[in-house]
């Protein structure tokens, strides 16, 4: 993807070099500029055709049955058509919103922003290039950055969600049978450093009777007590836990069930073909938050439905190092466990996440170094092709203050137009294609969107100060005489 940007960027980069390269006579210009761009009627009506397209394709991302299948790629051709529709109107809009922006910058700068943008509005043909691969490095590089941030942004939301408390106690075979919850449990606790531990079953199906038969629910078999000494479920009401459930608020919805009612539950017996009724459950408790995704928790104490096995230990701890080490300890006893915290999970993930930027950064940076050469390039060269303009100007009084402030007026709109119509674009394409994924997060990360924005126009604007300078300080008769060649 990297090679690729690069090779887009060159291409943007490569008309303006060329033309560059060869500075016509100052008429065969001033007639150039005062060209209207070719089909501007033709450009709107196919900006409105992209837009609608890609409109209609981003509907069809999310609401037809096989978005789940197609989705990504009419999103992806909904996110290319509108970057095209606004590469292609561009040339269109500029000089209006130069024209917009005239009488307001020229209360705030002076009489030389207005001169400035004067001399501008006609090169949108001739200079649209220069926005465009401004443009595209601003695309990129926010799009690319998007891209890791929410990488680490969901990264971190999935860790808090896995690690309910600071150490997690996993296995490392499929087969657990042998792996008895309740010791495990035990042995945890007579740890010194370990304060609580609860267990949670893999998931099994339990039976629910409705009016044309039974439907089918997610369960799991938990210590009811040590989950919510751990603050990880609701206070259960009753003592007789062989005979309580804890359901979730989805599922309580849906059977129109309280607190305190009984429910029938039943288990499908693979013998029989047929699901077996196995007696009244009373509803204990109904939780905000069920561990992994279960509809229905019953006490390990329950002898009735047992078709699980161990899955999960989590353990609560003041001092985690210390627990950890402790831990490592039971696998002499249970040598398929697999031990981790929060924080470690956190510092690989981590550098993980680092990695990546350090690549990322390294290519944006050099992206950044071949735009700036290439479009600082093309406008030197533009600036020093009206080098007789600039000397009329001297004679008509403009001081050489005033010359370096409209270099750097035309330098600085270039510059600015480019990075912020590249922002706008480059993060509404990171949303739509975000849309792939509603359930993640998207983060948009300022800071390197800001570093590149400061580069640009402080290199900018210290190297184009030292051109109006240039230009200012020369002779005026001789600029005069200046076929520019």
């Amino acid at each position: 993807m990297s090679i690729c940007s690069f090779i887009i960027i060159q291409l943007f980069l490569l008309i303006p070099a060329y033309r560059s390269t060869k500075i016509l006579p100052l008429k065969t210009m001033e007639e150039n500029e005062k060209l209207e761009f070719g089909h501007k009627k033709g450009r709107v009506v196919l900006f409105k055709l992209l837009i609608g397209i890609s409109a209609f394709l981003i509907i069809a991302s999310q609401v037809l049955p096989t978005r789940g299948q197609y989705g990504p790629g009419l999103l992806l051709g909904a996110a290319i058509s509108i970057l095209l529709s606004f590469f292609l109107i561009l040339p269109v809009w500029l000089p209006r919103w130069l024209t917009w922006l005239l009488p307001y910058g020229q209360k705030i700068v002076g009489q030389e922003y207005y001169v400035a943008i004067k001399n501008l509005i006609p090169q949108v043909r001739k200079n649209s290039l220069i926005i465009s691969t401004i443009s595209a490095l601003m695309i990129i590089a926010v799009f690319g950055s998007s891209l890791l941030k929410s990488v680490e942004a969901n990264e971190q939301t999935y860790l808090k969600n896995e690690f309910l408390t600071p150490i997690v106690v996993d296995t490392r075979l499929n087969d657990n049978t042998k792996l008895d919850s309740q010791e495990l449990m035990e042995a945890a606790e007579q740890l010194p450093s370990v304060q609580h531990a609860s267990s949670i079953s893999t998931l099994g199906i339990v039976e629910i009777p409705i009016k044309d038969g039974w439907a089918s629910f997610d369960y799991a078999l938990v210590d009811f007590k040590r989950l919510h000494d751990q603050k990880l479920m609701p206070h259960v009401k009753g003592t007789d836990l062989d005979t309580t459930i804890v359901i979730s608020k989805d599922f309580a919805k849906k059977n129109h069930l309280k607190v305190g009612q009984t429910i029938q539950l039943g288990l499908y017996s693979n013998e029989k073909q047929e699901v077996e009724p196995k007696g009244m459950y009373k509803v204990g408790a109904i939780s905000d938050y069920m561990l992994e995704t279960a509809d229905v928790y019953f006490d390990l104490s329950n002898k009735d439905f047992t078709d699980v096995q161990f899955y999960r230990l989590f353990v609560s701890a003041d001092q985690v190092d210390h627990a950890v080490k402790e831990l490592e300890g039971l696998k002499n006893q249970f040598p398929e466990l697999k031990i981790s915290s929060y924080d470690q999970s956190v510092k690989e993930s981590s550098e993980m996440i680092y990695q990546r930027y350090g690549i990322f950064i390294a290519v944006i940076a050099i992206l950044v170094l071949s735009t700036m050469i290439g479009v600082f390039n093309s406008l030197a060269n533009n600036i020093y092709s009206k080098r007789k303009e600039y000397a009329i100007l001297r004679t008509m009084g403009v001081k050489p203050k005033g010359i370096r402030k409209i270099v750097l007026t035309q330098v600085t709109t270039y510059m600015i137009i480019g990075l912020c119509m590249g922002i706008t674009m480059g993060i509404t394409l990171t949303y739509i294609l975000a849309l792939v994924d509603l359930k993640g997060v998207t983060a948009i990360d300022y800071d390197v969107i800001l570093s590149i924005i400061g580069i640009m126009l402080l290199f900018s604007t210290l190297l184009f100060s030292y051109i109006g300078n240039k230009m200012a300080s020369k002779s005026i008769s001789l600029e005069i005489m200046n076929d520019n060649k």
